[in-house]
């Protein structure tokens, strides 16, 4: 995550919890005294974002398909249709079931509650096997020369994400839509006040605020400085 990030929303938490999630494979979901604070400061802001966004339940029932959403509120099926079409037209074909659930001239009744949890818990599922394509290279590496045939498979990981890149978009705006449909943002001092949102960074993040005050400083040390190069890109 972004260390800079200042505003949060539904977006996010999807993505927080499909990336957190990935973690605890073989593990229990929530963290355990041996696991490293990384882990517990991961899980203690998909609570606050989760708390904040109004739901009660744990964010593993909201990953896995326990009834989460409670009243339909303001998500409507054709909102949800058109959101997806927009990025993928091939759900155009449902035009005509849209039209039969909550047409004027339907004779069916669309579940509504039901179907809220449902595609939730769907598409959640979609959204983590194409997250494990993402994440597919990370954390390892091979040498091209040497393992020549092992990167061919690097290769395809990141041929399968990028053709798939408008798919994970289209896929994390159903999930904020269905988790959030207002769309609301949080603040994260806001989550800090109201929503335990932990104040402290992963070690990761703040090796990374460390590398950009070095790199920033040493192009500051530079003749002309981060000024001068900036203007000239």
């Amino acid at each position: 995550m972004n260390p800079g990030k200042t505003e949060y929303c539904a977006r996010d938490l999807a993505r927080m919890l499909v990336e957190y999630a990935a973690q605890r494979n073989y593990l229990s979901f929530e963290p355990t005294l041996e696991d490293d604070e990384n882990v517990h400061i991961l899980y203690a802001r998909v609570c606050a974002l989760a708390k904040a966004l109004g739901f009660t339940h744990s964010p593993h029932d909201i990953l896995n398909g326990s009834i989460v959403i409670i009243e339909k509120g303001e998500r409507d099926p054709v909102v949800f249709h058109e959101l997806l079409e927009a990025t993928i037209p091939e759900v155009k074909e449902l035009d005509s079931a849209l039209a039969e659930a909550v047409g004027p001239d339907s004779s069916h009744s669309w579940s509504g509650v039901l179907d809220c949890n449902r595609a939730l818990m769907q598409f959640f599922s979609l959204r983590r096997r194409l997250y494990a394509i993402e994440a597919f290279n990370d954390d390892w590496f091979a040498c091209r020369y040497e393992m020549n045939m092992t990167n061919h498979s690097a290769s395809i990981a990141n041929h399968l994400r990028d053709a798939n890149a408008h798919v994970i978009d289209a896929l994390d705006s159903a999930l904020a839509y269905l988790l959030d449909p207002q769309g609301r943002m949080f603040s994260r001092r806001t989550l800090i006040a109201d929503w335990q949102w932990p104040t402290k960074e992963t070690s990761i993040e703040r090796q990374d605020r460390a590398f950009d005050i070095h790199h920033e400083n040493f192009v500051n040390s530079m003749p002309g400085g981060l000024d001068e190069q900036n203007q000239d890109e």
